[in-house]
């Protein structure tokens, strides 16, 4: 029963946000995506709040010292405010005066924000990268309830925000990076703004609804929401809302224990022309679930570079 009831209320919810937006239903990209697409993703998370059976912070300890060079900054998300790690990049020898940096938000592993998320995102800093690496709610002593994958994106484009508001940046050149859950923040957060040039992610999860509901188990043992609810699965399964992308997205993923989140990127991959958007994958030969980002980030540079340039008449670098 409480299946049905919950399929009932996805079935209801998408008809009600068609009324509101004035769309029609669309087919679906293809079978296992969301039947019918009546609203985009941003429309159904600001009219569907996320039910928590269990609230409370996030289940991660955390450390509260602060990493040599960073500055802690405080931003606001929905009336909450919470803290993140700001670096600024290096300034170039022999320079007198530089315009706006380009900007790079980082999403953090785990559900924590740690200092090895700094050193991964170190290099984004010294390429010349103002990095904003920000903690979600109910995380690092933060206010609020840990929410897995739903007040967290609502966090992460608050995040860019202000990040975007910040001296010294260059608003029109935006990009986020995320790993591992940050990972699925980024893929999420693409779907969400136009922010974003844009975004890679090493580790994300495509489809959460579809895994859960093969396994008849929860994904995780710490998920707060009801996880037999599709509608709580579907809003934090950004493959299901591939139509709602807002920037090139760029996917990687380890050779070892990775395979299941690969396959559903790479199907990601094959339907997004039909789409006109924009999805790359890339399994990273000899590395697993928390090695690959390290091999990532090299390739992520690389591309955020051409992205960069003004005259783009070269094709982007081969080998992500």
């Amino acid at each position: 029963m409480a299946m049905l009831r919950s399929t009932a209320r996805l079935s209801m919810l998408w008809v009600g946000l068609a009324a509101v937006v004035g769309c029609g239903s669309e087919d679906v990209e293809s079978p296992g995506i969301l039947n019918r697409r009546l609203a985009s993703l941003a429309d159904a998370r600001q009219r569907v709040k996320t039910r928590l059976m269990v609230q409370q912070p996030s289940p991660e300890p955390y450390e509260s010292e602060v990493p040599e060079g960073v500055e802690v900054i405080t931003y606001e998300s929905e009336g909450r405010r919470l803290m993140a790690w700001l670096l600024r990049p290096s300034r170039k020898e022999g320079a007198t005066k530089e315009g706006p940096a380009p900007a790079v938000l980082y999403a953090h592993a785990g559900f924590a924000l740690a200092r090895g998320d700094l050193e991964t995102a170190r290099p984004f800093a010294d390429a010349g990268y103002v990095v904003l690496l920000p903690s979600w709610r109910g995380e690092n002593g933060n206010p609020g309830n840990f929410e897995m994958y739903y007040g967290e994106v609502a966090d992460a484009q608050a995040a860019l925000e202000h990040l975007a508001g910040l001296p010294g940046v260059d608003r029109t050149r935006l990009f986020a990076v995320g790993h591992d859950t940050g990972g699925t923040i980024v893929m999420l957060l693409a779907m969400m703004t136009n922010r974003l040039r844009a975004a890679a992610a090493c580790g994300g999860i495509p489809d959460m609804r579809a895994i859960v509901q093969e396994q008849k188990k929860p994904a995780f043992q710490m998920m707060p929401f009801d996880w037999r609810d599709p509608l709580e699965l579907d809003l934090r399964s950004p493959a299901r809302h591939l139509r709602d992308l807002k920037c090139p997205l760029y996917l990687f993923y380890g050779e070892r224990q990775d395979q299941l989140y690969y396959a559903q990127a790479a199907a990601m991959e094959v339907l997004a022309p039909n789409l006109g958007k924009i999805v790359r994958v890339v399994q990273l030969p000899g590395t697993d679930h928390n090695t690959a980002i390290d091999a990532a980030v090299p390739r992520i540079l690389r591309y955020f570079q051409w992205h960069l340039d003004d005259d783009r008449r070269s094709a982007p670098p081969a080998a992500y």
